[in-house]
């Protein structure tokens, strides 16, 4: 019997390691792609300055209400470059709105490539510990990679649930209050108005 009790024990508790392994990881990948969403992003903000550039040296041709310039690319490899524009903006702001976009993606690629670096990291230890868990033999093993687990990621277990389910069983509520006479003789008297007239 304790043998059988010990291996349910053991599997439940890798049940409940491996899901909440896979839930961070999930998590972990999921954030992973957005990163490199935001930082394919940012990377275009050199495309900006150059736009920039060329657009200064072309800047007599704009005129407010434009969509897009097509000019000679003199200076990134030849060819024709097509620059769009707002149409609300005027030269010069438009000049200053690529620019502009320029720095932003230029001070984000940093901030950016270092939430990469974390968030891979620690998607690559949950990939690892995963990968302990499933192989583990026995339930020394297992509760190892739980110790391990949770000092890399503090509350990644739930808590084990209270007998019952974890709901507290809530009795009867008496509508009386005991009490003991100056005889020492029990009594009873109702808790509120409506219980004394019970």
């Amino acid at each position: 019997y304790e043998a059988e009790h010990s291996r349910q024990r053991e599997e439940r508790t890798r049940e409940v390691l491996t899901a909440a392994l896979r839930r961070r990881l999930k998590r972990a990948r999921r954030t992973l792609k957005k990163i490199d969403s935001d930082l394919a992003k940012a990377e275009e903000s050199e495309l900006f300055r150059r736009q920039g550039e060329l657009l200064k040296m072309n800047l007599h041709r704009v005129r407010k209400g434009m969509t897009e310039i097509v000019v000679e690319d003199s200076l990134y490899g030849g060819g024709e470059s097509t620059i769009r524009l707002q149409p609300n903006l005027g030269p010069a702001e438009n000049l200053s709105a690529l620019f502009k976009r320029y720095k932003k993606g230029s001070r984000a690629v940093p901030v950016i490539t270092e939430r990469r670096k974390k968030v891979g990291h620690e998607a690559h230890r949950l990939g690892a510990l995963l990968d302990r868990v499933l192989a583990a033999q026995t339930a020394a093993e297992v509760e190892e990679v739980g110790r391990l687990a949770e000092e890399s990621f503090p509350g990644l277990r739930p808590k084990p649930a209270a007998p019952g389910g974890g709901r507290r069983t809530r009795g009867v509520r008496s509508p009386f209050r005991e009490f003991a006479s100056s005889t020492g003789r029990p009594g009873l008297v109702g808790k509120g108005g409506k219980d004394n007239n019970t």
